[in-house]
């Protein structure tokens, strides 16, 4: 009988070997690593972590490193390519997957075009009352345009979901207008995530982030948020 764990091995030592060649693409190599899962008699899975090919297994609500063998782990797998990006510890796979939640987006965009129009129609309303040349039949042509953007720019927030670990953190140096052609500059702190599909993303960080937590922005959120908070 073929032990499930051998096989995935090889398997694994088949995707670096085509690594090192050429013959797959980093994200291929992911994406085919991915599906490299392998359920014990107790009904745990396990999985070969990307780069060292150390086996972790799901269990207490988390990845723990361990063997599957009784002796001493097996030989590690071929040297990683230099082309590999850092080593993580997988958590993706005991993630519900980022899906749906268009309904969100829908009543999220009713409530804040409801917003934006009353916003807009009380600052026309005081801009009639408190000036001189301006007329309420202006309100429409004025309006509509920042109204238009202010939508636009929450529909692309809304609408938007991604998952990611925490590098590191920076400061960036940015400038603010402050009215009549002036502006100062001030510093502000970033956060670095790599993201699932291995590409780099820079957001401002929420209280109590660290490095090593999983950030996630689901479609009709309007800010990410620390996984297990």
């Amino acid at each position: 009988m073929v032990d499930p764990f051998r096989q995935a091995e090889a398997q694994y030592r088949q995707l670096s070997s085509d690594l090192a060649a050429g013959r797959i693409s980093v994200d291929q190599f992911r994406n085919l690593l991915s599906q490299i899962r392998v359920t014990d008699a107790q009904g745990r899975t396990w999985m070969l972590q990307e780069g060292s090919g150390q086996w972790y297994v799901w269990d207490n609500g988390q990845w723990q490193a361990a063997s599957p063998y009784p002796a001493a782990p097996s030989a590690p797998p071929p040297t990683q390519a230099p082309t590999m990006a850092p080593i993580q510890q997988p958590y993706q796979a005991g993630l519900p997957p980022l899906e749906g939640g268009w309904g969100r987006v829908f009543t999220g965009m009713l409530k804040t075009a409801i917003a934006t129009i009353v916003i807009f129609a009380l600052i026309g309303l005081a801009l009639v009352y408190f000036t001189d040349d301006f007329e309420l039949s202006q309100m429409p042509k004025v309006m509509l345009l920042p109204a238009a953007i202010s939508l636009i720019i929450s529909y692309a927030n809304m609408s938007s979901q991604w998952r990611g670990r925490i590098e590191g953190f920076y400061d960036k140096r940015e400038r603010r207008n402050t009215g009549d052609d002036d502006y100062t500059w001030e510093t502000v702190r970033y956060a670095r995530l790599r993201l699932e599909n291995g590409k780099l993303k820079s957001v401002r960080p929420g209280r109590n982030w660290q490095v090593g937590d999983v950030i996630e922005k689901r479609r009709g959120d309007w800010a990410p948020k620390k996984l297990g908070q």
